[in-house]
């Protein structure tokens, strides 16, 4: 998942909201199109049985 920032601004830090069984794997400053501009998250879903809505976070600042 990935949160993007407006144009003119940086991410300056970020998070994620999910499910119980949803464990973030990687949580990062990334480049969407311009340097620093989003936040990124890679989540792992332990159930085998359940689906969960995952939402990115960026702390946009300009």
């Amino acid at each position: 998942m990935v949160a993007v920032c407006p144009a003119g601004q940086r991410a300056v830090a970020g998070g994620w909201m999910a499910g119980d069984e949803v464990i973030p794997v990687n949580n990062y400053r990334s480049t969407s199109s311009n340097p620093d501009d989003s936040w990124t998250v890679n989540f792992h879903n332990l159930s085998s049985t359940q689906q969960y809505s995952i939402t990115a976070i960026a702390y946009c600042a300009p």
